[in-house]
């Protein structure tokens, strides 16, 4: 599905509040993918910022799957 403007804006305020997030856990390349995506958005590069949802998304899929990790051991 094509990103519009109003997309890329939304796009973009979202990632700016993932990468605090990401920063609050010191989980740096989450961080940076969400920088990233902050700064391709402003390109207005829609397959650049398509790239970069994905390459954020992955980040943060990994970066979930390391904290359930941490839940599980401290519950054993």
């Amino acid at each position: 599905e094509a990103l519009d403007n109003s997309d890329l804006e939304r796009v973009m305020r979202l990632a700016h509040r993932l990468k605090g997030s990401a920063g609050s856990f010191a989980a740096f390349k989450t961080y940076d993918a969400c920088y990233n995506l902050e700064q391709v958005c402003q390109t207005s590069d829609k397959s650049a910022v398509e790239i970069a949802i994905v390459e954020t998304k992955t980040e943060i899929i990994q970066l979930a799957d390391y904290l359930r990790s941490l839940k599980m051991e401290v519950a054993a």
